[in-house]
């Protein structure tokens, strides 16, 4: 997935200077195109349950013919990438339909029904992904997803199972590890989010998964706490670049000459191929140029 970020960033630099912005700083360039080209400001749909306001949301009412997602294609003019939506799976789905209690539950007390859930869940999950895929991937094939970021040639997507902090690394590799797999060789590409401390215990059966390429670290979030560049977290990344995977890490604690600092620590202990960096908005465009020259 690495290897082929980098035509992208190349390709987005050959833009007008506001669209390769974008991709660097994560300015907000991309709506204010939308709003332009729309002759107003543009709609941001926010679902809870299927439901916006009173009634059914614009894009769940078109949600089967994938008529918001096409929309939004045309309307890029192929001047930046339609995400992916983040559709999630696994053990996940199942515990956002019943609850994380009554999963808990559910896994003592009737294990093999959780187990067919999740084989539905996996059965349904490309029907999906491949209906948004095939309206957003690029002429190269490839595509971009929301989850984390990522973008790469042919069908990329981050996985993940935050319900696997309430379970056993036995239980994971039981329900959701086969589940992974099938997903990953699917994939060209994949990421899997590796969230907070209660999920480091998962880390070896993830390694055992081969198609898997790499593995986002979710450090624990809020003030005053560490980031990914952390010398406390190097015992994972070191886990991960053993099994060949890569690794990405998001920096944002400090000033942006923070932020460099630590991703050259981390750069000097594993090297420069299969690490991605992710960052907080930069303040400006100085500051991100400044990053990137750094990095060559």
């Amino acid at each position: 997935m690495f290897k082929r970020l980098s035509p992208y960033f190349r390709k987005a630099q050959t833009k007008k200077r506001e669209i390769a912005r974008v991709w660097v700083i994560k300015l907000p360039f991309t709506q204010q195109i939308c709003e332009d080209r729309l002759g107003g400001e543009s709609e941001v749909f926010y679902l809870q349950g299927g439901q916006r306001g009173g009634g059914q949301s614009h894009a769940a009412r078109n949600s089967e013919k994938g008529v918001w997602m096409r929309n939004a294609v045309a309307l890029s003019n192929g001047d930046f990438y339609i995400n992916i939506p983040d559709i999630i799976e696994n053990l996940d789905i199942l515990s956002a339909m019943r609850g994380p209690q009554e999963l808990c539950c559910d896994i003592i007390e009737y294990p093999e029904l959780v187990r067919t859930g999740v084989d539905k869940i996996d059965g349904v999950y490309f029907k999906y992904y491949d209906g948004f895929y095939n309206i957003v991937k690029d002429v190269d094939g490839g595509n971009s997803f929301t989850g984390f970021n990522i973008l790469g040639g042919g069908k990329v997507a981050k996985l993940q199972c935050d319900f696997s902090a309430m379970i056993s690394p036995d239980m994971f590799r039981k329900y959701v590890q086969p589940s992974l797999r099938k997903q990953c060789q699917k994939l060209e590409h994949s990421i899997y989010h590796l969230d907070g401390p209660d999920a480091i215990k998962h880390l070896d059966a993830l390694m055992e998964i081969d198609e898997l390429d790499a593995v986002q670290w979710q450090f624990t979030c809020g003030p005053g706490q560490l980031d990914g560049g952390d010398e406390k977290w190097f015992s994972i990344y070191d886990k991960v670049r053993k099994a060949n995977k890569g690794l990405s890490i998001t920096l944002s604690n400090g000033t942006p000459d923070d932020w460099t600092k630590s991703a050259k620590r981390i750069v000097n202990r594993y090297g420069m191929e299969g690490i991605y960096f992710l960052f907080p908005e930069f303040p400006d465009l100085e500051s991100a140029c400044k990053m990137a020259e750094t990095f060559g």
